[in-house]
């Protein structure tokens, strides 16, 4: 969506609600991330694709998401989404700070302090 990262993956990603029931799409190949509480809003807004509302996160979560579910998409990846949003300037140190601090992750902060260490 953003242009972080190497070339589209295999599965379209795509957060709903903690309760809310999978959509059941047959084209596409879903992988279900359920949400809840400031996950499911912080750094997320509305926008429209051909008519239909959807809602997307920006560069810092979709940044943040990937050290978040290290698990499921590999460190190597969550690494690289961080170094390219850098590299393109598609977010700042200070606003993937913000987000971290909503939505936490050690690994991530780590990051984060090697990078400030590195400007100070």
């Amino acid at each position: 969506m953003h242009g972080i990262g190497s070339p589209a993956p295999a599965h379209v990603w795509l957060g709903i609600p903690h309760k809310a029931r999978p959509p059941r799409l047959r084209r596409l190949r879903l992988r279900i991330i359920r949400f809840s509480g400031p996950a499911w809003t912080y750094g997320v807004k509305e926008v429209e694709f051909e008519g239909v509302p959807a809602r997307i996160t920006g560069p810092a979560r979709t940044v943040a998401d990937c050290f978040r579910l290290e698990r499921l998409v590999g460190p190597e990846i969550a690494i690289e989404a961080l170094r390219d949003a850098l590299r393109k300037r598609l977010l700042t140190i200070a606003e993937l700070s913000r987000v971290e601090a909503v939505l936490p992750s050690r690994r991530l902060r780590a990051h984060l302090e090697i990078r400030s260490q590195g400007d100070a």
